[in-house]
């Protein structure tokens, strides 16, 4: 009697225990990515490389299990175009033709109905040259608020071909010289991207083959005395632009951009004072700006105490 009760005891765990197993789980893919390209263009006549190392490289779809883990899978691309104007190869290497355009790709994992969104890539000229666009002088505010800074464009154009813009290539900025920052850790001198607001020291050509990055100073992160009212100093900046491992001609672009103090006559300067009451109920747009007004400025007088 006592045995069949636990016998019986053991066949409903048992029943149990299967029944908490997800029978209906997939074996295969759950979800797979979009389609990693290792750059966003292609060059005629060459193979897809990576944006960054200059390299021949692959193009890639990773697929996902349940728990969004990635795992093994076979993948395949297609080209949809009626007259495409790139191959690829049996590992997946994006092969050019002889004329720029856009071609269309999307990827399939498994032989599955998991499909990707297709991908426009741009087939576009070697480029060859590169030029810069004139720099305007970058007029930095006289503020003690690190958000208000001074912001000019430096901007290239790389073309190929017969002076045909060349889109997708990588354009690296870097800052040669400036002005000692008070702490390294917070440059009073980088690069932005000027649409995000980010910073950004690298972009990628555009159709028309420009590239674009913002200087932005702040005045309040330079070093004491880094920043002198009525003299203009200088930031220089390098830009590289380079394919397949070899800078391109022209390249590297040294800019030389004249900073300076806003025009301390400006209505928004207000001269340094004693304290008020509405000192201390708004601390950071006067305390703080004065302290730093004394230290960058030496010749600005202290407040009368």
């Amino acid at each position: 009697m006592i045995l069949r009760y636990v016998t019986s005891l053991l066949l409903a765990g048992t029943v149990v225990a299967i029944a908490c197993v997800d029978m209906s789980a997939p074996s295969g893919p759950a979800s797979i990515s979009e389609v990693l390209l290792p750059s966003p263009t292609v060059i005629v006549n060459d193979t897809m490389r990576n944006l960054f190392t200059g390299k021949v490289d692959s193009i890639r779809v990773t697929a996902f299990d349940i728990h969004n883990v990635p795992i093994p899978a076979v993948t395949q691309f297609f080209i949809p175009d009626s007259q495409p104007l790139a191959h690829l190869d049996s590992a997946n290497l994006l092969i050019a033709g002889s004329r720029v355009g856009t071609l269309n790709l999307l990827g399939q994992v498994n032989r599955s109905s998991l499909q990707t969104p297709q991908v426009r890539i741009p087939v576009t000229f070697k480029p060859t040259t590169v030029t810069a666009s004139p720099v305007k002088p970058d007029t930095v505010p006289f503020s003690g608020d690190s958000t208000k800074r001074g912001t000019t464009a430096i901007t290239v154009t790389v073309t190929g071909g017969v002076d045909s813009a060349s889109q997708g290539i990588l354009v690296r900025y870097l800052v040669d010289s400036a002005p000692p920052s008070a702490d390294p850790k917070f440059p009073a001198v980088y690069f932005v991207d000027d649409q995000t607001g980010k910073p950004s020291a690298v972009d990628t050509t555009n159709p028309s083959g420009v590239a674009t990055r913002a200087l932005s100073v702040s005045a309040v992160q330079f070093a004491q005395g880094a920043l002198v009212p009525g003299r203009t100093d200088t930031v220089v900046v390098s830009v590289l632009v380079s394919y397949a491992g070899a800078l391109v001609g022209g390249a590297p672009i040294k800019f030389y951009v004249p900073i300076s103090l806003e025009n301390l006559a400006a209505p928004a300067l207000v001269p340094l004072r004693r304290p008020t009451t509405g000192d201390i109920l708004d601390p950071l747009g006067s305390q703080r700006g004065n302290r730093w007004a004394r230290a960058v400025v030496p010749g600005i007088q202290r407040p009368a105490r």
